[in-house]
This record gives structure tokens, C-alpha cells and sequence, in this order.
């Protein structure tokens, strides 16, 4: 009786001191297989643009929601934030804003308990992924993600391919004013109850460079200018994708432009700012230098000038 007794209490000493720790510890990576989406018109012609931009492309674009615990009033509650990201690549890395991170409530910054991606309409899969930060930069604005788990699935001819189907293409073309372009990001965040769905919204460069010494913008003690654009995008939408007709990713929606009038400030409610891919592939490139691996980054080809 004594050694059961013993053997008890050694029992209940490891869950005193390590059992809350063992049934906490975070589950292993799974590995997520999809099926092949066929996509689009079979020929691969579309009636335009924002078409092939919204049956295929938008699939690079994900939902990002962020839950925090903070105190309020004397009280603790829950919060969901949304923003979006671009998938960059078949390893499952995100693109997105620092601010998906942290929040700031009554002057008390929280950092978020756990960031998960829900991945575009096109897969019909609302489940929330676990998204782990990779790097975040504050001086610019922009963070990296990643998929915790690993995700498969079948090319046309039916061999395994690595990570997800759909992934951003970069262009590093020159825009100009008056081009036409398309936002795709999470529009609705948790209204009517609608929270990872993606919208597209059509609007024209307003400015290939927005003036530097208006909208400050600076990384790595590099002086960049943001891309003015006509769109009208909602704070839910930050992190998300601005696409040219090609379908390339031209910009990553950073903020709304607030206008200041008799003291106080107003959104315009066309007006946007967006990280041009000058900086965002700046940026992923140095945190791979720094991480010593290698992000891979789709950039479109220029066309040659016969």
C-alpha cells in the first residue's frame, strides 16, 4: 500500500510540475493535402481582367485573423482583428503588414495570441490555418509569415507537388497613372458574420510615387515611395494584394490616406497607399540573408523589346 501510495504522489508531483506544460505543448505540423482546382476558361481565355484576377489569381490572397485577449473597462475579453496577406510561395510563406501582430487598447499594446490564415474562396476551405511569424520589420511596416503545417496537392497530370496552388506573382514594370488595377483582400472582416471571405475592387493608379515628403516611407535607412491608388479599400483589407491586368501583384495595400480638416481626420474614401515590389522584395530578400535561407520570390519576366 505504501509504494501505491509512493507511486501516487510521484505521479501527481510530474503533473503538478510538467503537465500543464506537456498537454500545452503545441501539436506537430500536419501535412494537408488538396485536391487540384481546375480553374477559368479550359482554353485559358477570359472575358477580362478583374475574370482571371478572380478565378485564378486571388487565389495567391488569404484572410488573416488575429485574436487577442485584453483588458478593457476592468475586464478581459476576446478580440478578432482581420487583415490579409499574399502567399509568396510553394513553402507557405505570407507577406503581409506588421500590424497583424499587435494592437493597442487604451494605450496598452497587446501582441496577438495566435495569428491563423484562412486561404482564398477559390479552395472552399474555411478552416483556420496556424500562421507562425517570421520577421517583423517596424520601421517599414511589413511582416513575414508562415504556414505551420505543410500543404500538397496533384498537378494536371496528377504528380504531388509542394504547397499551395495558387502563389503571387511579382512585377517589377513601371506603372503609371490612370492604369487600371484590382484589390483583393478580406473586405468584410466580421460583419454580418461573414468573416473570410475575399472581395475585389477595381479602381486606377493615381500615382505611380506618392510624394516622399508627404507619405514618409523608409527601410533600411533606403528612402521608397508608395503607390497612390483610387481603390476603395477597408482597414480589413491591409496586407492585401493590388494586381495590374496581367494579374501580377503591383503593390500590398498598406493604409487608407486620412485627410486632416479643422483638426480633425477623415479617410478618403478612395484614396490608398500601397508598398510598391521594390521594397517588398527588398525586404524578403534581407530577411532571408539574415535567416541564411532562401524565400523564394515569383517576379514576372520582361518582355522582350524586339
Amino acid at each position: 500500500m505504501r509504494k501505491l501510495c509512493a507511486a501516487f504522489m510521484a505521479l501527481s508531483t510530474f503533473f503538478i510540475f510538467c503537465g500543464c506544460a506537456y498537454f500545452s505543448r503545441e501539436a506537430s505540423p500536419q501535412n494537408i493535402y488538396k485536391s487540384y482546382i481546375a480553374v477559368g476558361d479550359p482554353d485559358g481565355v477570359y472575358d477580362s481582367p478583374s475574370e482571371y484576377i478572380s478565378e485564378t489569381q486571388s487565389g495567391a490572397v488569404v484572410s488573416i485573423v488575429a485574436t487577442y485577449y485584453v483588458y478593457s473597462g476592468g475586464t478581459r475579453e476576446r478580440r478578432n482583428v482581420y487583415s490579409s496577406g499574399i502567399v509568396l510561395n510553394a513553402e507557405g510563406y505570407i507577406l503581409t503588414t506588421a500590424s497583424a501582430s499587435v494592437i493597442q487598447v487604451d494605450s496598452t499594446e497587446y501582441e496577438a495570441a495566435s495569428i491563423r490564415a484562412v486561404l482564398a474562396p477559390v479552395y472552399e476551405d474555411d478552416t483556420l490555418y496556424t500562421i507562425k511569424e517570421v520577421d517583423r520589420d517596424e520601421e517599414s511596416g511589413l511582416a513575414l509569415y508562415r504556414f505551420y503545417d505543410d500543404f500538397y496537392y496533384p498537378n494536371e497530370e496528377g504528380a504531388t507537388e509542394t504547397g499551395l496552388q495558387f502563389t503571387a506573382t511579382l512585377s517589377t514594370e513601371s506603372v503609371s497613372v490612370g492604369d487600371s488595377c484590382w484589390l483583393v483582400g478580406n473586405n468584410l472582416g466580421d460583419v454580418f458574420g461573414v468573416s473570410y471571405d475575399l472581395n475585389m475592387l477595381g479602381g486606377i493608379v493615381s500615382d505611380a510615387a506618392a510624394d516622399g515628403n508627404i507619405f514618409d516611407l523608409t527601410y533600411n535607412n533606403e528612402n521608397y515611395n508608395y503607390l497612390l491608388a483610387a481603390v476603395p479599400a477597408t482597414p480589413e483589407m491591409q496586407g492585401g494584394g493590388l494586381f495590374d491586368k496581367n494579374g501580377y501583384i503591383i503593390g500590398l495595400f498598406a493604409s487608407k490616406v486620412v485627410s486632416e480638416t479643422n483638426g480633425s481626420y477623415e479617410y478618403l474614401s478612395k484614396s490608398s497607399l500601397f508598398y510598391k515590389t521594390d521594397i517588398m522584395i527588398e525586404y524578403v530578400n534581407d530577411v532571408s540573408e539574415k535567416l541564411q535561407t532562401v524565400i523564394p520570390l515569383s517576379v514576372a519576366q520582361k518582355e522582350a523589346v524586339a
